[in-house]
């Protein structure tokens, strides 16, 4: 009885132990969130700088499985070792993008020398010189009627903060410059090792499940890949949406920019609508494009023209064509797209916007497989 008495105590006290040191951790957590998010937001972009090529390899095989899928029905099927393997589609697929790619840098080369660039830079500065004109004429008018006094101090600091926010910009492109090597080191890399993946997907899917089944216990293991082979059909549909998304916007924004007399209005609309994949930045870059290729134009009321058309078209594709197409793609209905987009953009800003499609997806298809086994437990239970 007393060793019992005596193992009953040590019990206490190990769990009280544990609560206090549990207690004391939250405690220096919840006292220092900011420090604790900091180290969080280092150590995870060290362990992203150290999984960057295997990370740039899964964004591949993403983006091309359809593609080699594709290339893949038109060669006899290939065995290694009882294995399916896709060595020539994958390698097709290969050649394809960097024709792709070659044949890009040569319009743009052929598009952009150095005449239309002296240009484009002429326009440019016109287009500079004529503003700070135009600011110098509404410096001198509001002195005249006697509004500068009030106003004089707001537009300094707007020229302060509009100056600084330029000098932090070239600073995190300088940045950006300098590790501009390693990344493309490590999408080299991560080219390479997606092209295996690629090529032996059947040899890599059959031992992740093996691992699965002998580490894991049965019931676990199907749980572990029945979630793995949803997030890979859900994300391989919303790549797929947004390359057809992608693709309808360049059509779009070129023709739009072909009759409105926009110069280069093929490649701009090609670039603006394939940068349209990542939220925000399609945006700004076809935003920018337009004003750009509308001054170069020699008519400045092109620039208007031009900005109002992707304004519009923007618009289009956030209410009409994402939420079709892509939640066609992803078997989800347009408002939930819309709300997705919504929420995750205004909780984790642009890289919930990244994600917020395939997410929102995802929970979808687990609350109705959720309900329909609660609906059957009902019914049994009922019966």
């Amino acid at each position: 009885m007393k060793i019992l008495r005596n193992d009953k105590y040590l019990r206490l006290c190990v769990c009280f132990a544990v609560t206090v040191i549990l207690t004391f951790t939250c405690g220096l957590v919840i006292f220092n969130l900011k420090e604790v998010f900091m180290a969080a937001v280092q150590f995870l972009a060290a362990v992203i700088n150290v999984f960057a090529p295997l990370m740039v390899a899964l964004v591949v095989v993403l983006f091309l499985n359809n593609l080699v899928r594709f290339y893949d029905r038109f060669f006899k099927a290939e065995t290694k070792n009882g294995f399916r393997s896709r060595r020539k589609a994958t390698a097709l697929t290969y050649i394809t993008l960097g024709v792709i790619s070659v044949a890009v840098v040569l319009v743009l080369y052929k598009k952009f020398d150095v005449n239309s660039i002296s240009s484009l830079t002429e326009s440019i500065n016109s287009s500079v010189e004529e503003f700070t004109d135009l600011f110098v004429l509404l410096k001198v008018k509001l002195a005249e009627i006697g509004v500068l006094e009030n106003v004089d101090g707001y537009l300094e600091s707007l020229v302060l903060y509009v100056t600084g926010v330029v000098k932090q910009s070239i600073s995190n492109i300088g940045h950006a410059v300098t590790k501009t090597g390693s990344w493309a080191l490590n999408t080299v890399i991560g080219f390479t090792i997606a092209f295996y993946f690629l090529s032996e997907r059947d040899r890599i899917i059959f031992y992740c499940k093996r691992v699965c089944d002998i580490f894991l216990p049965k019931k676990e293991a199907e749980i572990v890949k029945t979630i793995f082979g949803d997030i890979s059909e859900t994300f391989a549909g919303y790549i797929s949406g947004q390359f057809t998304d992608a693709f309808i916007m360049a059509v779009l924004i070129s023709v739009c920019f072909y009759v409105v007399g926009i110069p280069y209005a093929l490649v701009v609309g090609v670039i603006s609508g394939f940068s349209n994949l990542i939220p925000y930045f399609g945006a700004i870059t076809a935003f920018c494009f337009s004003v750009v290729l509308g001054l170069m134009s020699g008519t400045p009321i092109k620039a208007l023209y031009a900005a109002i058309i992707v304004i519009l078209l923007q618009q289009i594709d956030s209410i009409i064509i994402t939420p079709k197409v892509v939640g066609k793609s992803v078997k989800l209905h347009p408002v939930l797209v819309i709300a997705g987009l919504s929420v995750f953009g205004n909780i984790f800003g642009i890289a919930g916007m990244v994600f917020a499609v395939p997410v929102t997806a995802l929970l979808k298809h687990y609350i109705v497989r959720l309900y329909e086994v609660m609906e059957i437990k009902k019914i049994t239970e009922k019966y």
